[in-house]
């Protein structure tokens, strides 16, 4: 086996096998909701911010985007029916992570 081929094996095995997960970290799953289709929003009280007062999930709408903050963990997806993603509560507008509790 040549140099070159043992270079080549050990990389492809090291891109293959990925990075490991550190120890200790928490990695939240996207929540499992579900918007078939546009939900009935209501606006937070002094906010530009609309939720879902009849969802089973904290359902907040703001800027042509739904958001949710589930487990700790702030999500958003692009429209209904759209998957969730994780998103950092920094890129999370200021207006939705002032909406108070009792709305989310």
């Amino acid at each position: 086996m040549t140099e070159t081929t043992l270079i080549a094996i050990l990389l492809t095995g090291g891109l293959v096998a990925g990075a490991a997960e550190p120890p200790g970290s928490n990695v939240v799953p996207p929540p499992a909701l579900a918007v078939a289709a546009p939900p009935r929003l209501v606006a937070v009280p002094d906010s530009p911010v609309l939720y879902g007062p009849n969802a089973t999930f904290t359902l907040l709408a703001y800027g042509g985007r739904y958001y949710s903050f589930h487990n700790g963990a702030w999500f958003f997806a692009t429209g209904p029916g759209g998957s969730w993603h994780p998103i950092a509560s920094t890129r999370v507008p200021k207006p939705v992570r002032a909406v108070p509790t009792e709305f989310r």
